[in-house]
C-alpha cells in the first residue's frame, strides 16, 4: 500500500525510529501546547503501524474516514498519529512533505480500490456433494435445488493474488448464499474496504456492507 518494498520500508522504519524520540520531545515541548508534559492519551499503536499509516496517507491522500476503515482506527486517533509521525519522517527524507491540514482527503472508496487493486476480491459459495442423509429433516436441509443433490455449502473469499482471505463454516446446501454471508464472520476476517465481487446469489449484500464497494450482476428488468 505504500509503494515501497518490504526492504525499503524496513530501512525507512529504522531511520524514523532513530529520530522519533527527539522529534516527539520537540513536539511535546512546543510553547503552544496546553497540556503539561506527560498528560494526554498514550499512543495505542506501535511506531511501525503508525509509519504505515503516514505513508498510506501520503501516497493517495485518503480522508481520515477512509483511513479509519483501512486501519480500524477512529478519525481523531488518525489525525493525532499523523501529527506525531510526520515531523520525524520529514527528518529522514529530502522530499518536502505536505502540511497536515483539515481533513480534505479523498473520501471515495472506489478511488481507493483503484489505487490498491489488491483490495479487490471475489466472494462465492461452493457446494460439495454428500451422501443422502438418513434423517428426513437432514435430507430437506441438505437438498440443493441448484445442484439437484444433497450438499454442504462453504463460502470463500479469494483475492486477486489467488490467496484465500476467508473460509466460512460449512452449512447445509439449502441455505441461501446471502444468508450464509450474513451468518459468516466475513466482515471480521476480510479487511475493509475490500471490494467484493459476487454472483446474483449475493444480491442484497451491498446493504450489509456500506463500507465496501460491492460489485454484483445487474438484474434484468
Amino acid at each position: 500500500m505504500t509503494g515501497l518494498s518490504v526492504e525499503e520500508f524496513d530501512q525507512l522504519y529504522n531511520a524514523v525510529r532513530q529520530v522519533y524520540p527527539a522529534s516527539e520531545d520537540r513536539r511535546l515541548a512546543r510553547p503552544t501546547r496546553r497540556r503539561q508534559r506527560g498528560a494526554g492519551r498514550k499512543f495505542r499503536h506501535d511506531l511501525r503501524n503508525r509509519l504505515l499509516l503516514a505513508l498510506t496517507w501520503l501516497r493517495v491522500c485518503p480522508s481520515y474516514r477512509v483511513l479509519g476503515v483501512m486501519f480500524d482506527w477512529d478519525k481523531s486517533n488518525i489525525c493525532r498519529n499523523l501529527k506525531a509521525i510526520l515531523p520525524a519522517l520529514q527528518q529522514v527524507t529530502d522530499t518536502a512533505l505536505p502540511e497536515l491540514e483539515p481533513d480534505l482527503g479523498n473520501d471515495d472508496l472506489d478511488a481507493l480500490v483503484a489505487a490498491f487493486p489488491e483490495l479487490r476480491a471475489i466472494v462465492d459459495a461452493t457446494e460439495q456433494r454428500i451422501r443422502r442423509p438418513k434423517n428426513q429433516e437432514a435430507q430437506k436441509a441438505h437438498d440443493s435445488g441448484k445442484k439437484k443433490a444433497h450438499t454442504r455449502k462453504t463460502q470463500l473469499v479469494v483475492n486477486q493474488a489467488g490467496r484465500i482471505a476467508h473460509v466460512s463454516d460449512s452449512v447445509p446446501g439449502s441455505m441461501h448464499d446471502l444468508t450464509l454471508e450474513r451468518q459468516s464472520q466475513l466482515n471480521e476476517q476480510v479487511p475493509s474496504p475490500s471490494s467484493l465481487m459476487g454472483d446474483k446469489g449475493y444480491q442484497g449484500m451491498q446493504h450489509d456492507n456500506p463500507q465496501r464497494r460491492i460489485e454484483l450482476p445487474v438484474r434484468k428488468p
